[in-house]
């Protein structure tokens, strides 16, 4: 028998979610893990009057607009979980990048919740960060991932952070020269 936590869970879904990404695996079976852990998370969150990534930016949207918010974050989560009420449905232009905001606000919840993030997760979230700079404030892409240049490459292409996960799952120790020492704590491995 195998025991099951929370958190195994979650990190497991997380990283299933972010292998089959990085090897061009399905874009359904990877949106489907990265909305199951921000669902899990959510809930462990909850139990412990924490907020998630989702709640704060959720915060920012105009009440009025909340129902229809939560529903085009969702509508491909659920349709891939549902079929009672349209069991004939096509949904139309599912765009995978949504998975990868999708995995970012579970890498976020999981960081907050436990302190640690796991090298993978570290690496999906500089990459994500590294090749979307407009997204952040200035200074921030630095301070949330040092050495993303060095790391990464200029570009941040896909091909390189596929390269490094590759790397990764036969040394992972490799990637901690990059992180820097006093993050090391943060390091789940």
């Amino acid at each position: 028998m195998i025991e099951l936590t929370r958190r195994k869970v979650v990190r497991e879904e997380i990283e299933s979610s972010i292998e089959i990404i990085l090897e061009e695996g399905s874009a359904v079976a990877s949106h489907v893990l990265a909305w199951a852990a921000v669902d899990v998370l959510r809930g462990v969150a909850a139990a412990r009057q924490e907020q998630t990534f989702l709640e704060l930016l959720e915060a920012m949207v105009r009440p009025e607009m909340l129902k229809t918010w939560r529903a085009l974050l969702r509508q491909n989560y659920n349709f891939s979980k549902h079929a009672d009420i349209d069991p004939d449905k096509v949904i139309e232009g599912f765009d995978p990048e949504l998975t990868n905001m999708t995995l970012l606000a579970a890498i976020e919840d999981y960081g907050r919740t436990y302190q640690q993030l796991t090298i993978p997760m570290y690496l999906f979230r500089g990459w994500l960060l590294a090749k979307s700079p407009h997204l952040l404030k200035e200074g921030a892409r630095e301070d949330l991932i040092p050495h993303a240049d060095q790391i990464f490459g200029k570009a941040a292409s896909f091909s390189a952070v596929q390269s490094l996960y590759r790397e990764l799952k036969r040394d992972r120790n490799q990637y901690l020269a990059f992180i820097p020492k006093d993050r090391l704590k943060n390091i789940e491995l």
